[in-house]
């Protein structure tokens, strides 16, 4: 009699914890000490991402495609836009709130025209801008991008927004991913810029450290690490600013 209660307990307690524990990847149960105590579950778990994503009841697999099919009907009708018109849309400018704001560029590129990846005119992600204070025409403007490297325009102040241009600066060094911008306020000459991107997105960029140039981007050093030996390599700045009181002290925000 013995052995068979026993086995019907056990029998019990294993249905009543496959009830309990079934539906999640781990529970908490309190031990005999009155201590939280976390299970692991892996066949519970593997049966739940086995389920699928999904959304408002919607398996996530099937808003991925109706996306991919709007994405590739915008592209037919995009096509079949005459370049005339293309160039209009491009063209117009954004009115909110009684301002307006006039695209200065980097133009747009093709990434793609004749393959199966045309996305049309692409700018690719602006990280970082920083208007040379130094500057009182405020025509002197830095820009960086999450790997298109740094950019300098000399006229952005420009009435016609056509004529500004921009000349690249970091394209000879080892990385083109630029998390951060900073004008030294008192010397235009000096720049610091952090490498590696901050967005948290999939295809972010790995940054190398600090950029410091002392002739406005003609030349760069690498800064790759702290005076302690700490690397900065693999990290992302997302801010640089430089003391008011004390031009020689800086504060860099990584990720």
């Amino acid at each position: 009699m013995a052995r068979r209660w026993t086995g019907v307990l056990l029998l019990f307690v294993s249905m009543v914890s496959g009830t309990l524990f079934g539906q999640g990847a781990r529970v908490r149960q309190e031990s005999g000490e009155n201590e939280e105590v976390e299970r692991d579950q892996p066949m519970a778990r593997e049966q739940w991402f086995r389920k699928g994503r999904s959304l408002a009841g919607q398996p996530a697999a099937e808003m991925l495609q109706r996306a991919q099919e709007e994405t590739s009907a915008q592209r037919r009708r995009r096509a079949s836009l005459s370049s005339t018109q293309q160039t209009a849309t491009q063209a117009t400018s954004i009115t909110n709130a009684n301002t307006v704001w006039t695209p200065l560029g980097p133009a747009p590129i093709l990434a793609d025209p004749t393959g199966s990846q045309d996305y049309g005119p692409l700018t690719g992600r602006a990280t970082s801008v920083a208007v040379d204070q130094n500057d009182v025409t405020g025509n002197t403007v830095y820009l960086g991008g999450a790997y298109g490297g740094l950019w300098r325009s000399a006229n952005a102040a420009s009435p016609d927004a056509a004529s500004v241009t921009w000349t690249p600066l970091l394209d000879r060094e080892a990385t083109l991913a630029v998390g951060a911008v900073a004008v030294h306020p008192a010397n235009p000459n000096i720049l610091l810029v952090g490498t590696g991107e901050a967005n948290n997105a999939l295809d972010s960029y790995y940054g190398f450290g600090i950029y410091r140039s002392t002739d406005a981007g003609a030349s760069w050093t690498l800064i790759s690490s702290t005076t302690a030996g700490q690397s900065f390599r693999g990290l992302a700045f997302s801010r640089i600013a430089w003391s008011r009181t004390n031009p020689n002290v800086v504060v860099a925000a990584a990720a």
